[in-house]
């Protein structure tokens, strides 16, 4: 299977169905680290980074409940932009 290709910026959103709780936060991850908690609707963040390889991006969803949901998905990206590290969520 092929990997997905990001050329630039990338805004990872996440979509969910949570029954019985609302969603407290969503947690992004990459390459294993916590680069952004995201407390509101729509759930994303956009990763900015100048870097052309392999990186591993992991979302953790945990409900009002404390249940924890988690998927995750390697990408290959292609970004020599000039953006921070890391820009936050768009308003």
């Amino acid at each position: 299977m092929q990997q997905p290709l990001v050329i630039g910026n990338v805004t990872v959103e996440v979509e969910m169905l949570n029954f019985g709780y609302g969603i407290r936060n969503v947690s992004f991850y990459v390459d294993g680290d916590c680069v952004y908690v995201d407390e509101e609707y729509p759930f994303e963040m956009v990763l900015g980074d100048c870097f052309v390889g392999e990186r591993n991006i992991t979302v953790v969803a945990c409900d009002l409940g404390g249940q924890l949901a988690k998927d995750e998905v390697k990408v290959f990206v292609w970004n020599l932009g000039f953006l921070s590290r890391f820009v936050g969520k768009f308003g």
